[in-house]
């Protein structure tokens, strides 16, 4: 799990599904609350991800497709948008951005 830059959405891998879920969290009482969506992820398993530190990109390492898959994220409603980019990597199980 992830919290996106400003602390009001947590993205999450759901692995068996195949996709990323976006909820709204609470900052003071650090619960998750309301489904924003539900996405696939691109590819299958989606073993890790990484949000990029402007909150605008994700990307997702997605294990069992060998695929790494660029999403789009709207920072005001905390949707992703899947932009068909996808680059492939043998078995990806980590994923990170360099600062």
């Amino acid at each position: 799990m992830v919290i996106a830059p400003g602390g009001r959405f947590a993205l999450i891998a759901d692995f068996g599904a195949g996709r990323v879920l976006i909820r709204r969290f609470d900052r003071t009482s650090r619960v998750l609350s309301a489904l924003v969506q539900r996405i696939p992820c691109g590819g299958l398993t989606p073993w890790s991800f990484s949000l990029h530190r402007s909150g605008r990109w994700l990307l997702v390492a997605n294990e069992a497709s060998g695929s790494v898959d660029l999403f789009g994220v709207d920072p005001r409603s905390g949707r992703l948008t899947d932009t068909g980019t996808s680059i492939p990597v043998p078995n990806p199980a980590c994923i990170t951005f360099d600062r």
